[in-house]
């Protein structure tokens, strides 16, 4: 899926966040509010009666407001996403990132719709949770099966959450049946949604090489490799090509030289990719983050090789 822009413009990205009950969205969000980094994420809800902020995190609240440790805050949209946005995107401090959680029956890809079509917005991309346990049970479900295709059908990222609670045997099936069902989807495993946030936010972390996280498993299962560009790049076949499911890649940023000696800003999450125009005086360079268990280094060097024009 291709965004292209004109020019470079920092724009709110914003990520959705779904799955059905029990999931575990609530437990996803108050993880990344605890690892921010200094970064300061807005939490949008469609309403306080289900909360999903811890209440060690809340500071105050203010009406429609809640404002979190770290300098997060936390709104409610109701029925009006558009204003609840709008709100966000003009508030002072700016918001560095904005987390949309949907309800359990909800749809992601249309709340992610929404997002594309207002301007000074950009989509990070849909995440949907899914229990390791139930979700092929409610798959099947004769009353729920088409909301939950529908929610995994929608997904940049499938979250298999809470394998601690099954069988190996269980979670290999299901990992199986996903990749089955959805496979230009991303897949990742995990327990209590323990993620580092560069993975799923692009949150800057401690290292280049390793993406670090209180959690000392992270270093072992996801990676962050930072590789130089020193030729001329066929730059929208190269954007379209680094969201092959086949290199294993989660997400890339960085800059590219075009054929015409234009820098451009590029950016994939998933099976989405955007290029911008940039500063002619950046390193032309991207950062590349996936995981240990489908990394394949010889196609991504296979990839930059076949989209290499000439050198800079």
């Amino acid at each position: 899926m291709m965004v292209q822009h004109s020019q470079y413009v920092e724009k709110i990205k914003v990520t959705v966040i779904g799955g059905y009950l029990g999931s575990g969205k609530t437990t996803l969000i108050n993880h990344l509010l605890r690892n921010a980094n200094g970064s300061r994420l807005a939490v949008l809800v469609n309403e306080f009666g289900n909360l999903p902020i811890d209440g060690d995190l809340i500071e105050a609240i203010e009406g429609e407001v809640i404002n979190i440790v770290g300098g997060c805050i936390c709104c409610s949209f109701g029925s009006n996403l558009v204003a609840g946005l709008l709100d966000i995107g003009l508030a002072e401090p700016r918001v560095d990132h904005i987390l949309v959680e949907t309800s359990g029956v909800a749809l992601p890809g249309s709340v992610a719709g929404t997002v594309q079509i207002l301007n000074g917005f950009s989509l990070n991309g849909v995440v949907v949770m899914a229990d390791a346990e139930m979700v092929r049970q409610l798959a099947q479900d004769s009353f729920l099966s088409d909301t939950i295709t529908r929610q995994l059908t929608d997904a940049d990222f499938v979250i298999l959450n809470k394998v601690d609670l099954v069988t190996d045997n269980s979670r290999t099936a299901t990992l199986g049946w996903l990749a089955k069902q959805y496979p230009d989807t991303r897949l990742i495993e995990t327990s209590r949604a323990d993620l580092p946030p560069s993975f799923l936010l692009g949150i800057p972390q401690n290292s280049d090489r390793h993406l670090t996280d209180r959690s000392a498993s992270h270093a072992s299962i996801f990676l962050s490799v930072s590789i130089e560009l020193k030729n001329v790049m066929d730059v929208e076949r190269f954007a379209e090509a680094l969201t092959s499911p086949a290199l294993g890649l989660i997400r890339t940023k960085g800059f590219v030289k075009s054929a015409d000696g234009a820098v451009k800003a590029l950016q994939t999450v998933g099976r989405r990719w955007e290029l911008f125009n940039a500063s002619e005086d950046v390193q032309c360079r991207i950062v590349c983050i996936g995981t240990n268990v489908n990394w394949n280094p010889e196609a991504l060097r296979g990839i930059i090789a076949q989209h290499s024009l000439h050198a800079a």
